[in-house]
Formats: C-alpha cells, sequence, structure tokens
C-alpha cells in the first residue's frame, strides 16, 4: 500500500533539515527522501521550496495572528521537558496566555515534539548505569565469531496471556530513550507460565516449564534454581556445547537465585566459567529478544491459550519454531549493543 502522503509543512523541522542536508551532500531527492521515510513527492516540494525560499519553513501568510509569540512557545516547551507526562491541556492551564490544548500541541509540533508511548524499561539507578558502561567498555574489543561465539546466553521468563496499558510522554524523536521518556518495569505476576531457556550462536538451547510454588515467599530459590535448571538443564547443554566451543561461558542474570552462594559454589564444583552480567540489563542479552519473538507468536495466535496446560504445550511448540537464523540475528547484533551503551554512558538503548 502506498504511503499516504501529507504537505512539507507537517513534517517535523529535524526530519526536514535531515532531508535537505542529505540533498546538499550530493544524494538524489529519491534516496533522500526514502532516509527519512518521506514520501518522494513531499520530499521533491521541500526541495524546490528551499530553493526558492532558502527555508524548510512556511512563508508567513494573511490572515490571523499568530496566538503565541517565540517567548511563550519557549514557555510551552520548558513545562513539556520539565513534566514529560503532563497532558496538553494541563499544560495549557498553566501558561500566561490562554489557549487550547491543541495550540499547545501545534506549538510542540513546530519544534519536533510529538505525543508518544513511553517504552517501559528496567529501572536503571546511577550504580548500575556505571556498572553497564563499565562492562560495555570491556567487551568493545570481543570478535563476534569468536567471542561472542563462546558465550551460552540464558534467561528466565513469565509468558502472560493479558494486557498492559500505554503511557504517553512528550518528546522528540532522538530523545525516545531519555530517563524522563521510559516507563521503569518492575517485575510482577493471570494465566500465566515461568519458562528458562538459553541460546548461543548457531544453537537454539532447551525450553524448561518452571515449576515453584507461588505465593509469598514461593518464588525461584536458590534450591529450585539448582534443581530444575542447572542439574536438568545447564549441565546437560553446557557440557554437550563445550565440547565444540573449549573458550564457552555461561551467562545469567543477577536475580537474587544466581548470585546465591549455593549457585556460584555449583558453577564451581563444575568448572562452569560465567560471563558478566550487568544488574537490570535485558538489553544486553540476546536471549531477551528471543522471548519477545516467543511472546509475539502467541499474541499472534487466532486463539489464545485458556488453560496453564494449553499455555505450556504452545509455549514448547513456538520455542521449537525459531530457528538458529534468528538466534544469529540477535546475537550478531552484540557489538553494535556494548557500543550502544558506551554511547548512552550506561543508560538505556533501542534493544
Amino acid at each position: 500500500m502506498a504511503r499516504s502522503r501529507r504537505r512539507a509543512s507537517n513534517w517535523d523541522s529535524p526530519t526536514k533539515n535531515q532531508l535537505i542536508g542529505a540533498v546538499k551532500s550530493g544524494q538524489s531527492v529519491r534516496k533522500a527522501a526514502n532516509l527519512v521515510d518521506m514520501p518522494y513527492r513531499t520530499a521533491l516540494d521541500l526541495v524546490k521550496k528551499v530553493e526558492n525560499t532558502g527555508s524548510t519553513h512556511e512563508l508567513p501568510r494573511s490572515g490571523r495572528p499568530a496566538l503565541l509569540d517565540e517567548d511563550e512557545k519557549d514557555q510551552i516547551e520548558q513545562i513539556a521537558r520539565g513534566n514529560r507526562r503532563m497532558p496538553f491541556k494541563e499544560i495549557s492551564n498553566r501558561l500566561d496566555t490562554p489557549v487550547s490544548a491543541a495550540t499547545v500541541r501545534r506549538a510542540l509540533n513546530e519544534r519536533g515534539y510529538r505525543r508518544c508511548v513511553a517504552p517501559r524499561v528496567p529501572f536503571l539507578t546511577p550504580k548500575q548505569k556505571d556498572a553497564r558502561l563499565e562492562w560495555a567498555l570491556g567487551q568493545s574489543g570481543r570478535e563476534r565469531d569468536d567471542g561472542w561465539r563462546n558465550v551460552m546466553w540464558s534467561d528466565e521468563c513469565y509468558v502472560v496471556v493479558g494486557s498492559s496499558h500505554r503511557i504517553f510522554v512528550t518528546r522528540k524523536p532522538d530523545e525516545k530513550w531519555d530517563d524522563d521518556c521510559v516507563v521503569p518495569r518492575f517485575k510482577q505476576s493471570s494465566l500465566r507460565a515461568m519458562v528458562w531457556g538459553c541460546c548461543a550462536r548457531d544453537y537454539r538451547g532447551g525450553l524448561k516449564i518452571l515449576e515453584y510454588p507461588g505465593g509469598k515467599g514461593g518464588g525461584m530459590t536458590a534450591e529450585l534454581y539448582r534443581s530444575q535448571v542447572l542439574e536438568d538443564m545447564v549441565l546437560p547443554e553446557f557440557t554437550e556445547l563445550k565440547k565444540e566451543r573449549p573458550k564457552l561461558q555461561f551467562q545469567q542474570d543477577s536475580a537474587p537465585a544466581h548470585r546465591a552462594k549455593t549457585t556460584k559454589a555449583w558453577f564451581a564444583d563444575h568448572d562452569i566459567p560465567l560471563f558478566p552480567h550487568p544488574a537490570n540489563s535485558p538489553d544486553v542479552s540476546p536471549q531477551e529478544p528471543l522471548w519477545n519473538v516467543l511472546k509475539s507468536a502467541l499474541d499472534g495466535l487466532p486463539r489464545q491459550p485458556t488453560t496453564h496446560q494449553e499455555l505450556v504445550s504452545t509455549i514448547l511448540e513456538v520455542w521449537e519454531s525459531i530457528t538458529t537464523d534468528e538466534v544469529n540475528k540477535y546475537v550478531d547484533r552484540m557489538p553494535r549493543i556494548v557500543q550502544a551503551v558506551i554511547d548512552a554512558q550506561g543508560g538505556h538503548t533501542q534493544y
């Protein structure tokens, strides 16, 4: 289906400036349009406007004078940046000049802001950001075919049949992952199952449906982790894969059961070296996007599971359908993830 055409004036300034910059650097209008995902005819109109007027902005027109001057727009931008979740109507109520929420929206649109759904991410403390940065700097020289091939990634995950609500924030396109533009995600618990899985390059490991009492004090303990995951899954899978990869390391996150003294002793007793993993950092593991693949496949089913047993059998079936090519796609992007963590100084990334 062809993209609907929008007038050049309806695109934000950063996008228009990126298009014009690409054209001035020698790219064709069509290539520049594809770069910013703008329809070709719209891009052509914009280029002609710049040639004729020297600006990407609309020329002043006769008619009703503007409701807001630049100082008032500055005030709107300042309020929006300081209160990302504040609705436009509430912003308008804080202004000296009475204007509508639509006027506030237009003023912010002119400066590149849009009302967007805030991504849900793990909460990161300053100390955890420092640890993420230190981790990324330590991994920045690792080669894909050698280093990244020698890591077995693992994780537990809740698979829940249900839905979640969305939160809107006001931001510019390049501010998506700023701390005040995301929603911290805290682990929680309807019809659900907890699973454990692992992967490595050219390898999709097994999947384990975990069994635990649930309720207060009935979560995944170090003892349950040892009996259900380490003995039943990790030991045989790691031992087999290590035959062809002598430098293999095992990755796990910093969940309490993983950090327990008995867990650390188990790894030492079985001579399984651990690959470092910073706390609250699912974005630096290829296993995490595989959970998203699994959940998306479940969400896309024409009929959702209605019993626990049905959910379990469906999860196992979907997991078996994930190919090693899909696993490799996420392992091979690890160098880019490491660089993204460095660029964000340990903060959130797009991954």
